[in-house]
């Protein structure tokens, strides 16, 4: 496996799962809403905001 790393136990213990997207330096994923099934929406946030959902 290649482009892997290492998560901090804070970080693992932050990720809610399901399709979260792979945000890129100084952001988080965040759930920013629900689609008609239930699904959560994704969207990267910047790490200094706090997730609303």
């Amino acid at each position: 496996m290649k482009n892997l790393r290492k998560l901090s136990k804070r970080n693992l213990k932050t990720i809610m799962g399901g399709n979260a997207p792979s945000c890129g330096s100084g952001y988080r994923a965040c759930i920013v809403g629900w689609t008609e099934y239930e699904t959560p929406i994704w969207d990267c946030i910047p790490s200094s905001s706090p997730c609303k959902s």
